[in-house]
């Protein structure tokens, strides 16, 4: 269908040029349905609530299929990538992926941390959905996003619920603390008792081996071009406790943990698991925007260390505040996640994806409300997704959503 204003057909490209004054559109090879797709940088105020603080572009990618389809709106917690997510390929709606602030393309310049809140980060999304809503007039207006992501997706449907008829948000942990131990009581029950002793003894030898396996992990930096500036012996100590959470979080195999492992067998599991990339500078640099969140209003997750106390010589405190900023204030202040949570319980029209196995899953808000729903995978990790579950749950799910569907 073509749109019109003034009684003549105008194109979707000149619509938003018209609608967005200031953007940046950049025209993409449309795939799946899709009959146009495109990169599109918005000017947005870096603090919603001071102009003098500046501006700055925040990038969406727009898939567009018809004026009068749904309209599925990615709520990403990181970086955006132009892929077509399930529910609009379900659907065969339009999609508007949103980069969130401080990530990708959508970095302001010289902005201060204190800028990067949830709240200014809501009222990127408000206003973008009000300005989409003056070419997209369908009430069908779907929110979704993956991992912080899903969290996003929450806090957004808490706070403008009237800017979408469904919320169907991915994981979306909602932490208690920096330091959150629904995940230390999760990673210490979770599967059978012999697989987490498994774990556990795994994790002791890496360290009782740490001098046959730092060369192997320095030659691997310098075969990458891998910086780490936290050390080489940090960044293997940082790696070991990380396991259990990597483990569990994407379903990994029991029956795969190495036993009597050689150094060598020690170091490549280690790696497949856990991953060294993650504790080197480029990878620390790009997380450190959510990080800074993480520490101060979202909350994360620490390590449970107390089998691992007289084996590590690096690593003393065992949360993740060393990847947030330095020299910055990283005060936990709770309060925008607790409003959250209680205008949620009050919310219509949640479906909630989960993980079984997946540690954030202690973290997960459970509503119980009218029109409110929590599906678990059984054995599930990070990665369910609707198409997971097996074909009888999937039409249960889908005809939830086709009947909150006007």
């Amino acid at each position: 269908m073509v749109n019109f204003l003034k009684g003549q057909p105008i194109s979707l490209k000149a619509q938003i040029d018209k609608i967005l004054p200031g953007v940046e559109i950049n025209k993409l090879n449309a795939s799946d349905h899709f009959l146009e797709e495109y990169e599109i940088l918005i000017p947005q105020m870096v603090d919603h609530k001071d102009p003098k603080a500046g501006t700055f572009m925040q990038r969406v990618f727009l898939g567009h299929f018809d004026y009068e389809s749904p309209i599925v709106m990615v709520t990403e917690g990181y970086s955006a990538n132009d892929v077509t997510y399930e529910i609009a390929k379900k659907l065969r709606s339009n999609q508007l992926i949103v980069e969130y602030r401080y990530f990708g393309k959508s970095v302001p310049e010289d902005a201060e941390w204190k800028y990067l809140t949830n709240e200014n980060a809501m009222k990127d999304l408000h206003r973008i959905h009000v300005l989409f809503s003056k070419i997209y007039k369908s009430k069908n207006w779907i929110t979704t996003g993956i991992s912080k992501g899903g969290t996003t997706c929450l806090f957004y449907e808490a706070a403008y619920p009237k800017d979408s008829r469904i919320a169907i948000p991915y994981v979306g942990p909602m932490a208690d603390s920096p330091t959150d131990v629904r995940c230390d009581e999760h990673l210490k029950s979770i599967g059978d008792s012999g697989c987490r002793q498994a774990l556990m003894d795994f994790q002791e030898r890496v360290l009782d081996q740490k001098e046959e396996i730092l060369p192997k992990l320095d030659s691997m930096s310098k075969q990458r071009d891998m910086v780490f500036s936290m050390g080489i012996e940090k960044a293997l100590e940082y790696s070991v406790l990380e396991l259990s959470f990597s483990f569990w979080q994407y379903a990994h195999q029991c029956d795969k943990i190495p036993t009597n492992s050689t150094p060598n067998q020690s170091f490549q599991y280690l790696e497949s698991i856990s991953g060294f990339a993650f504790y080197a500078d480029a990878t620390i640099d790009y997380f450190r925007p959510s990080f800074y969140q993480f520490m101060t209003e979202n909350g994360y997750y620490g390590f449970v260390h107390e089998h691992l106390d007289d084996k590590l010589t690096e690593i003393k405190q065992f949360n993740n505040q060393y990847f947030a900023p330095r020299n910055t204030d990283l005060t936990y202040r709770p309060e925008f996640m607790i409003k959250a949570k209680k205008k949620l319980t009050k919310r219509k029209r949640v479906l909630q994806i989960q993980g079984e196995l997946d540690p954030w899953s202690a973290c997960g808000l459970k509503l119980e409300g009218k029109d409110q729903f929590y599906f678990v995978k059984q054995g599930g990790g990070h990665s369910v997704r609707i198409a997971s579950f097996e074909k009888e749950k999937q039409d249960e799910i889908w005809n939830i959503i086709y009947s909150w569907m006007k």
